[in-house]
C-alpha cells in the first residue's frame, strides 16, 4: 500500500500569471522529472495550440481567467477542426489533447497555481473504436 501523501502548496498568486510562464515551468518539471524528450515536446505543442488558440479568440492569457468552459470551447474547435487525411480530426488526437490539458492543471492544482484543479470534472471525449478487417483467404 502506498503511504505516500501528495502534499500541496498553499495558492502561489491570484492566477495573474500568463500561461506562457507556466508552460515553462511544467516544461521544467517534466524534464527534470525524466520524462522522454518526445513526452516534453507533445505537451509543448499542445499547451501552445491552446495558448495560440486563447490569443486567436481574444481571450485573457492569464491563469485565473481561465475555466473549464475556456478548456471545452477549444475541444469543440478541435473536434470541429479538419484533420489531416479526414474530414475531422480523429477522436483520438483530440483525447491524447485533452489528457495533456489535464496533466498540465492537474499539475497547477498539485504545485499551488490553483486552488482547485480546473478541470476536475471535464471527462475525457469518447473515442472511436477502429475496426479492422483480418485477412482471410478469400480477400487475397
Amino acid at each position: 500500500m502506498d503511504t505516500r501523501r501528495t502534499r500541496r502548496r498553499q495558492p502561489v498568486d491570484s492566477g495573474k500569471r500568463d500561461l506562457s510562464v507556466l508552460f515553462e515551468y511544467f516544461e521544467v518539471h517534466n524534464r527534470t522529472e525524466g520524462k522522454s524528450p518526445r513526452t516534453v515536446e507533445w505537451y509543448n505543442q499542445v499547451l501552445g495550440l491552446f495558448y495560440r488558440w486563447l490569443k486567436a479568440k481574444d481571450q485573457s492569457t492569464e491563469l485565473g481567467n481561465i475555466e473549464e468552459m475556456t478548456v471545452r470551447r477549444f475541444i469543440l474547435d478541435l473536434q470541429e477542426k479538419p484533420g489531416t487525411k479526414a474530414a475531422k480530426m480523429s477522436s483520438h488526437t483530440v483525447y491524447n489533447r485533452v489528457n495533456a490539458l489535464r496533466s498540465f492543471f492537474n499539475w497547477l492544482y498539485s504545485e499551488g497555481f490553483t486552488d482547485h484543479h480546473v478541470l476536475q470534472n471535464l471527462k475525457q471525449p469518447r473515442t472511436t473504436r477502429l475496426v479492422i478487417e483480418p485477412l482471410n483467404p478469400t480477400t487475397l
